[in-house]
């Protein structure tokens, strides 16, 4: 599974890669256990590091409007775009693309790494060390993939029986362009425009040096709604009401 799967998640090929991620994203397993599970065909739905979470009835967006919500409102900023971040001892600030300064004391970035690396003009030393070639849009030398994301909104109260109690499903298949189609509906009703008269999947398609998509909007969105149908997630006939995407350029590193 995971030979075939790890490129297509948008992962290095497995031999690029080392074995510390392993430790957070695969479970412990014991072969008898898996070996007596396929004897009985019988699934093992405590496994997995995620076995049990809290999950927001309106979403987990809603965790950060909430956060949002509480902090200071004359210390937020919005479609702030930071030019460079100054670190000289004494000057410590933000320079944003207006010209406008924000002085710190210490500093909480969410930057991609290469994108901060390339923004700190008093540490000119560290630029280089984002070079690279890793075959995406920021030519560094640190793997990432890009994540295009679809929603489909479906008419109906009543989702396929197969997918009852379902979240997350993966596909190592390359006759998917996707990897992974999570029942979004299944972790809260709320997930839709009109609660317990729809249903909703989320889609996640990777794009990498690795994994190549077409670059027209329209071919990708006809190959996931194709796939989903084939894969039985999105039964024929079905009435899809809305379907979005967004390409998110720095997705999972």
């Amino acid at each position: 599974f995971r030979a075939p799967y790890t490129p297509r998640g948008g992962a290095p090929p497995p031999h690029e890669m080392n074995s510390i991620w392993v430790g957070e994203r695969v479970a412990t397993i014991r072969f008898e256990d898996i070996l007596s599970n396929v004897i009985q065909r019988k699934d093992a739905p405590a496994w997995g590091p995620n076995a049990q979470f809290r999950y927001p009835m309106n979403g987990t967006g809603h965790i950060w409007e909430k956060i949002f919500s509480e902090l200071p409102k004359e210390n937020t900023r919005l479609n702030a775009r930071v030019a460079a971040v100054r670190t000289k001892k004494g000057a410590k600030a933000l320079e944003l693309a207006d010209g406008t300064k924000v002085p710190f004391d210490g500093l909480l970035s969410t930057m991609p790494l290469p994108l901060l690396l390339r923004s700190l003009p008093d540490e000119p030393h560290l630029a280089p060390m984002a070079d690279g070639d890793n075959g995406a849009a920021d030519h560094s030398r640190f793997k990432h993939q890009t994540c295009n994301v679809f929603g489909v909104g479906i008419e109906g109260d009543q989702i396929p029986e197969a997918l009852n109690g379902v979240h997350w499903v993966y596909f190592p298949e390359d006759e998917y362009i996707f990897y992974r189609v999570t029942v979004l509906s299944n972790f809260s009703p709320q997930m839709v425009a009109k609660p317990f008269q729809q249903w909703s999947l989320l889609i996640e398609v990777s794009e990498s040096k690795h994994h190549p998509v077409p670059r027209s909007r329209a071919k990708l969105r006809a190959l996931v709604k194709e796939g989903l149908v084939k894969s039985g997630m999105l039964p024929e006939g079905a009435k899809v009401v809305a379907m979005w995407d967004k390409r998110l350029e720095d997705g999972y590193p």
